[in-house]
Parts: C-alpha cells; structure tokens; sequence
C-alpha cells in the first residue's frame, strides 16, 4: 500500500511523469482528476464498477476535458459481457467546458 501512495503521488506531483498504470483493484478509494485520459485495459463487469472506475479521474473537482477509453478485444466473451453489462445502463459523462 505504501509503494501505491508513493507512485500516485509522484503521479500527481512530478509533470514528466505521463503514465500511472494499475489495476482495476488498485484503483479503488483514488481521486484522480489531476489526469485528463483514462485508458482501462481489462473490463468491468457491471455499470456499477464501470461507473466507480470513471469516477477517478471524472469527479468533483475536474476542471479539465476529460478521455475514457475502454479497449476490449473484437470477437470475444469481452464483447458479450461488456454489450450485456453496460447496454443495460447508458452511462453520460460530461466534461466541462
């Protein structure tokens, strides 16, 4: 846990640092908005989590535009899971201007 903190607070402090990556575990309780782009490489399952993991770097607070990509491989049990989970629930987030 401490080795987490130390490299999200390098993240936030130090400008030429330009990538923070962890796991969808490790980025649970964090406020983020000092990044504009988030780029999830494994899937959540439910709106829900999906919801929770945006909430990182789309909060109160941001000021910025912000990015969220989700990268899930094409011809998949990824493509069902994600069109199941989150069709079910659209999710709007809206940056400010």
């Amino acid at each position: 846990m401490a080795q987490r903190t130390s490299y999200i607070n390098q993240f936030k402090s130090d400008p030429t640092i330009k990538v923070l990556m962890m796991s969808n575990v490790g980025m649970q309780g964090l406020n983020l908005t000092i990044a504009r782009t988030l780029v999830l490489f494994e899937p959540s399952w439910s709106a829900v989590m999906a919801h929770q993991v945006y909430g990182r770097v789309f909060r109160r607070g941001q000021t910025r535009e912000t990015f969220i990509f989700q990268l899930i491989a094409s011809a998949t049990v990824e493509v069902l899971l994600i069109a199941n989970g989150l069709g079910k629930k659209k999710l709007h987030f809206h940056s400010p201007k």
